[in-house]
This record gives structure tokens, sequence and C-alpha cells, in this order.
């Protein structure tokens, strides 16, 4: 009987979740006169654009509950990170057209949350917060451009200039992560609604933390962007089986 007293209440909650992925970032910042000089660009304009977008988003998770009210949630998640960034040009006060960038990501995300839960009947809110790690597994970077008036062909020029100079790469990092919603309890399966945000913790702005300039190509110089995202945003639900247990 003593025995059987000192059980503690322990769950194991895992299911599938999926939903829609939102990624964001800033702008590189303009080339200096000094670096527009040192890569001999004809123009100061970086083509690393803020942007934002949305993707896909589907994946495995598990959870380590006591109590009922204190978790530790894990999974792997493959995402779409996708997003678009423009920029509308003008020359003598003249709106010359808009040069839009598409960058095109497929990324596993993990996180690694610890998780309060709200132990009411039938819906139980929650909230949860740690890190996710990010692993891109593709990146693709392609710019198009768009005239103003048909027969100015200003903006053609940027197209060509970024196509040829402008790469991305595959990158990892690591965003501090929370999570808050509602779990509805249906018994032995669990409904989760929840909304993610995700911050880069080493997001820096800067040139030359974000860009790798190489000596070489049409353009003179290749500037190859580590192809991080600045913020990750989510809408997600899914279906979580519940394997009570006891520790």
């Amino acid at each position: 009987m003593g025995s059987a007293a000192a059980q503690v209440p322990f769950d194991l909650l895992v299911g599938i979740k999926g939903g829609v992925t939102g990624s964001a970032t800033s702008e590189v910042p303009k080339l200096s006169q000094a670096q527009q000089i040192q890569y001999r660009q004809p123009t100061d304009d970086t083509g690393f654009y803020p942007g934002f977008g949305i993707g896909p988003g589907v994946g495995l998770s598990v959870e380590a509950r006591l109590l009922g009210m204190i978790g530790l949630e894990t999974g792997l998640y493959y995402m779409g990170d996708n997003l678009t960034g423009w920029q509308d040009k003008s020359v003598n006060g003249v709106e010359r057209g808009r040069v839009t960038m598409e960058h095109e990501v497929s990324a596993l995300h993990v996180p690694l949350l610890v998780k309060g839960v709200v132990p009411a009947a039938g819906i139980k809110p929650f909230l949860a917060l740690g890190v996710e790690f990010v692993f891109q597994q593709s990146s693709s970077l392609e710019y198009r451009t768009e005239r103003e008036h048909d027969n100015d062909a200003t903006i053609d020029q940027y197209g060509p200039i970024f196509n040829a100079r402008n790469h991305t790469t595959e990158a990892s990092y690591v965003m501090l992560q929370l999570t808050t919603g509602v779990e509805i309890d249906l018994g032995v399966v669990r409904v989760p609604i929840e909304i993610r945000a995700g911050y880069n913790l080493g997001w820096d702005d800067s040139f030359d933390a974000r860009v790798e300039a190489e000596p070489g190509g049409a353009a003179a110089y290749t500037f190859t962007s580590n192809g991080e995202n600045m913020a990750h945003f989510g809408i997600f639900t899914g279906v979580v089986y519940d394997y009570d247990l006891l520790l």
C-alpha cells in the first residue's frame, strides 16, 4: 500500500501536428561607398531584402508530462520556411519598377520546450518556453523584375545582376521558442491548438555577419547569404494520444 501511494501520475503524449508556418527576415544594409568600390558593384543595393512568407509544417510530437501539469516536449517537424521580399525602385524621382526576391527553404525543426498546463477538465490552456533547433535541408534564391512602365527597361538590369551575384547556403541555427494555446481533452486523444513564435538567438543584421563576399563570377564578386531567417511563426493543430503511466 505504501508503495502504491508513492507512485506519481505520468503521461506520455505522442502524436502528429501540422499547420501553417511563417518566416521573416530583415534587410541586409546597403553597401557603403567603400564596399561598393571594394566589390566593384554598379549599385549599392545588396539585393537581400526584408521578407515574409508562409509554408506548410508537419511532424511528430512527443511529450512527457508529470502530474498533468509540467511537461517536457520535443519532436521533429518538416517546414517550408519560404519567404518573399521586394524593393520598389525610383531613379531621379521616377518610379521604375519592382525587384522581387524569392527565398525557398526546406528545414527540419526540433523543439525542446518546458511546458506548463492548467489541469482543467475539457480544455486545458498551456504555455511552453524553450529553444528550437533549425536544420535547413535546401535553400535557393531567385530574383525577378517588373517594370512600372512597359517601355522603361531601367529596372531590367537588377534581375541579371542579383541572379548572377547573390546566392544562399543551408544554415543551422537556434531559436528562442514560445508556444501557447489550448489542449482539448477527449480522453485517450488530445487535440492541441497552438500558436508558435521563435526568434533566432544569433541574429545579426550586419553585412559582414550575414554575407560572405568572394571574388569571381560574372558580377566581379559573389555574395553568399548564410541563409538564416530572423524569426518563425506558426499555427498548428493535430492529434495526440495520451498514454497514462505511473512512476
